[in-house]
């Protein structure tokens, strides 16, 4: 096997991974009642923009970003990247 072909059956295994990491993630979040607005796979990694997925007791939060009223949140939930937005509440945007 040349190392050309190695390479691209690496990528293409990576591929594989980020497809079937996000069919598992997207069946929890369908299970959960979480909306799923978007997949991508970038990079050989699932990314998906999501419904408000803070009642998901899986999900671990990476950052939380609040600017103009509005919150966007990025977390893993089975090493696939989740990102949603909120709506920042009245008493938030006081402090």
């Amino acid at each position: 096997m040349t190392k050309k072909q190695l390479t691209i059956n690496e990528q293409n295994y990576q591929q594989a991974c980020a497809f079937s990491c996000a069919q598992d993630v997207a069946q929890r979040l369908i299970d959960a009642g979480i909306a799923i607005r978007e997949i991508k796979i970038v990079g050989g990694r699932a990314y998906m923009k999501t419904g408000d997925a803070t009642a998901h007791a899986d999900v671990r939060y990476i950052s939380k970003f609040s600017h103009a009223g509005i919150t966007r949140v990025r977390a893993l939930l089975c090493g696939c990247l989740l990102e949603w937005t909120t709506k920042v509440k009245k008493q938030e945007q006081a402090a």
